[in-house]
């Protein structure tokens, strides 16, 4: 995902939408307190992310979206 915004910042690559499912997953920030995690013993795997917020599950049949565009060249009532 970070190629794919990485070339939408440098004008290589179109708008996109991904939709997709993810195996279970726990995305979390810097922010996140610790007893929003599981513990060491879970099975559920956990990845630290740059996003706002703090502990988001994700999970199978979970249709999940990610827009890559660049909000510049949108206008006000896009």
């Amino acid at each position: 995902m970070a190629r794919c915004v990485e070339e939408r910042k440098q004008g290589l690559a179109a708008n996109r939408l991904f939709l997709l499912t993810h195996p279970a997953v726990i995305t979390y920030t810097a922010r996140t307190p610790n007893d929003q995690l599981p513990d060491a013993a879970s099975p559920i795997a956990l990845v630290q992310t740059n996003r706002g917020g703090h502990a988001t599950y994700h999970g199978p049949g979970q249709l999940i979206g990610y827009l890559v565009l660049n909000v510049r060249e949108l206008g006000p009532v896009d």
